[in-house]
């Protein structure tokens, strides 16, 4: 990829990648740091506008309609608009418009509940890799793997890696309803949140009957099943919530503050 140089009004951004575009339009993955660390991305559509599309009505347009909705709309592609902005000196021949649209909807969005194809999981797997900030295989440095995470569509898929590594591997499989997709962690028999548990009290001295554990999902199966008390949020796993010892209001509905209210944590 071409090295991109941003305009002056852009020059907090920092372009990671090119991404497909189906408006003929090269677009870009492009990221910040916000002020309190956190990492914003977003999908940077360039338009040059030149020769015979170049002229003075035009240009009067792009330049007083920072905002353009209008420009956007036609733009396919684009969408939850941030920003726009247009060269601070543009030439005689050609001026450039920068369209900044927040990071790329959620499969679950683009799907609307249909089942994702693989090229559809791969695509969501490239924004989460980026939104967590994942880094390619080819930057390894050869430090202890303790988890790894895969997505799918079908459960039988698994069947193959989970006869192979099961003396070894745990495999935590969730099923994302939603967007009809399997997704999980694979992690080895002698790393879980369990024998986490286990292994702070032995540090702090206490005892595993007077823990309690918080979880909802099935990574935190082993956990539930160590402590002494155990508690699902309401939007929580159905497996998660049949093995807890009370569930409580889903988080949305301030699940954890009711539930350390009622057991006497605050």
């Amino acid at each position: 990829m071409a090295k991109l140089k941003l305009p002056e009004q852009l020059k907090s951004w920092k372009v990671l990648s090119a991404l497909p575009s189906n408006s003929g339009y090269p677009v870009y993955r492009i990221t910040r740091v916000e002020f309190d660390g956190s990492k914003s991305f977003a999908a940077l559509t360039v338009v040059t506008f030149e020769g015979k599309d170049y002229n003075s009505d035009n240009v009067e347009l792009i330049t007083e309609e920072a905002s353009f909705v209008k420009t956007v709309v036609k733009l396919r592609g684009v969408s939850r608009y941030i920003d726009a902005v247009v060269d601070n000196k543009p030439t005689k021949e050609t001026i450039t418009l920068w369209l900044l649209a927040r990071d790329l909807p959620t499969i679950s969005e683009k799907l609307g509940g249909k089942a994702p194809t693989d090229s559809e999981i791969v695509d969501f797997g490239l924004q989460l890799s980026e939104t967590l900030d994942i880094r390619p295989m080819s930057e390894y440095d050869g430090a202890p793997v303790y988890k790894i995470v895969f997505m799918c569509t079908d459960r039988h898929q698994l069947d193959e890696p989970m006869e192979l590594l099961k003396e070894h591997f745990v495999f935590c499989v969730q099923n994302l309803e939603a967007v009809k997709c399997l997704n999980g962690e694979v992690f080895g028999l002698d790393f879980n949140k369990g024998i986490g548990i286990h292994k702070l009290c032995e540090h702090l001295g206490k005892e595993i009957g007077d823990t309690i554990g918080f979880g909802d999902s099935m990574n935190d199966k082993e956990m539930s099943e160590a402590v002494g008390y155990s508690v699902c949020m309401d939007n929580g796993h159905p497996e998660m919530k049949k093995m807890a010892d009370y569930v409580c209001p889903a988080v949305g509905d301030d699940g954890l503050y009711k539930a350390f209210e009622k057991l006497g944590l605050i």
